[in-house]
């Protein structure tokens, strides 16, 4: 099977780059259990690589917590608002008719990296329009940290990851990939197998290219993995997988002479979290609550002319847009009395009349409800049949919550939901249609909890308090000696100063 491989042109001229950056990305890492697995001496080819580094105690991910807003925050360093990958699908009011974008339908699936789903010459998967739907969709204004690197004379090389707008190099998937990996995700094959072949390409990649300026590697089995096992820890899955990858990594880095000079940044995207309970609302039990207040309400693309209201549903968030009662397009934005208020009520009900967890009270669905009376206000928290405001209600949460109402104010954007529904993962609850152990996509800090570590030449051990996902790529942009202006996130000081 041979990978797909996009090539960009020349570029500006080479800059002379002295410490090159390899970012290693593993989708749905928890971090207490991988820095306890560092700290244990339990991954010594990953100690190897960035034991010695810059640690955040406290990396924190945007929500939703969802692999696609969150893999674009990653490599833009911008929050969900400005780069505008809300979820993993969208309702765009502007459009007439309302564009509908569904991930969860295989054909939106396979355009991300670049695929039609049947047609010629191939039949199943040909080629479509190779720049992929994630570099397509982003908000025109938003600049990925590979556009950013070009502008410096510098050149990237992206492996597997699903967002690569401005890389030199952009190795995707193949079709027999990309049919694995849906079989996979399902439970219906070995997950590890997924990262096996990132490491063959990436090492065939390397052997015959060299080291680029920067290099992205992205490992997705943990997470597909991770949504099926039963009790089974993460640390079964780094320890059997992952560690002889970093092992094999750090073997040729050292033979080709580049881990004395390579500098390495591990992150994951979101994190994970165990459901020991499992109560499932599916979108049939979103639909009826909105049924109840007048709502007819689509679920999966396309959009049907009768509906009023579009929900979208993964792990621990899910996204309502309502259409304004009595108007003839999406356009209008929905009245806060006649509109957003009735739905939220009736969603809000979801499990309050349930049996109790302990006597006298009753299981509570979602942990939170978001309304946003209109664009300029953004969103406030749906509490107790008031909006109280985001700022006012995380106060006194923050240390169990951190960025919680700056990410909430960074979600705010027009293809975000007028309400957003947070999940109470902790009791057990989940939005899908299937039933699975393990999920994301919360505000629970199982979910909102990433590891970020900076390590190589120049970075002395040390722990750093607290760092959001999109202060990773003004970072690594600083360590190239590239312009990081125009991300939202900051730059860290990872390094000593001499190098």
């Amino acid at each position: 099977m041979r990978a797909r491989a996009a090539w960009k042109g020349c570029g500006p001229p080479m800059a002379d780059v002295k410490h090159p950056v390899v970012l290693l990305d593993i989708d749905g890492l928890k971090r207490e259990l991988f820095y306890n697995m560092l700290s244990d001496g339990r991954l010594p080819a990953f100690s190897r690589l960035v034991g010695g580094g810059a640690w955040v105690r406290q990396g924190v991910t945007v929500i939703p917590s969802e692999t696609l807003p969150a893999q674009t925050s990653l490599f833009t360093g911008m929050h969900v608002r400005n780069h505008g990958i809300v979820s993993n699908g969208w309702l765009d009011r502007a459009a007439q008719p309302p564009d509908l974008i569904d991930f969860a339908k295989p054909g939106a699936a396979a355009m991300v990296y670049g695929y039609r789903l049947v047609g010629l010459p191939t039949l199943l998967l040909p080629n479509g329009d190779a720049r992929g739907l994630i570099n397509q969709a982003m908000y025109p204004g938003a600049s990925t940290i590979y556009e950013r690197a070009a502008l410096a004379g510098l050149r990237s090389t992206v492996i597997f990851s699903q967002i690569s707008r401005g890389a030199a190099h952009w190795v995707r998937p193949s079709r027999a990939d990309m049919v694995y990996f849906a079989l996979s995700t399902k439970a219906r094959l070995d997950f590890a197998r997924l990262d096996r072949k990132t490491w063959a390409i990436t090492e065939k990649t390397l052997k015959q290219h060299g080291l680029p300026d920067l290099l992205t590697i992205y490992f997705c089995g943990l997470d597909a993995w991770g949504h099926h096992t039963t009790a089974q820890g993460q640390d079964i899955y780094l320890e059997r997988v992952l560690e002889p990858i970093m092992d094999k990594l750090a073997r040729l880095f050292e033979s080709r002479g580049w881990l004395d000079t390579a500098r390495f940044v591990l992150c994951s995207d979101h994190g994970h979290s165990w459901l020991g309970r499992k109560h499932r609302i599916d979108e049939g039990m979103l639909a009826g609550a909105l049924e109840g207040c007048g709502r007819t309400a689509a679920i999966h693309a396309p959009l049907p002319p009768h509906a009023d209201a579009y929900i979208n549903i993964i792990g621990g968030c899910a996204q309502v847009h309502l259409k304004s009662h009595g108007a003839q397009h999406w356009s209008e934005p929905p009245h806060l009395e006649r509109d957003l208020l009735p739905a939220a009520r009736a969603l809000a009900a979801l499990g309050a009349s349930g049996s109790a967890q302990t006597p006298g009270k009753p299981r509570r669905a979602l942990a939170l409800i978001l309304v946003r009376p209109s664009l300029d206000q953004g969103y406030f928290v749906f509490r107790d049949n008031q909006l109280v405001p985001a700022e006012k209600y995380f106060w006194d949460k923050l240390d169990r919550f951190p960025n919680a109402y700056q990410n909430i104010y960074g979600l705010n954007c027009p293809r975000s939901g007028d309400i957003v529904l947070f999940s109470d993962f902790e009791s057990g609850y989940y939005f899908c249609d299937e039933h699975v152990p393990r999920s994301h996509g919360s505000l629970c800090p199982d979910d909102m909890s990433i590891p970020i570590i900076f390590s190589g030449p120049g970075i002395p051990h040390r722990i750093m308090d607290r760092a959001g996902i999109i202060d990773i790529a003004p970072t690594i942009l600083t360590l190239l000696g590239a312009d990081p202006a125009g991300c939202d996130g900051r730059a860290l000081r990872v390094t000593d100063g001499s190098a």
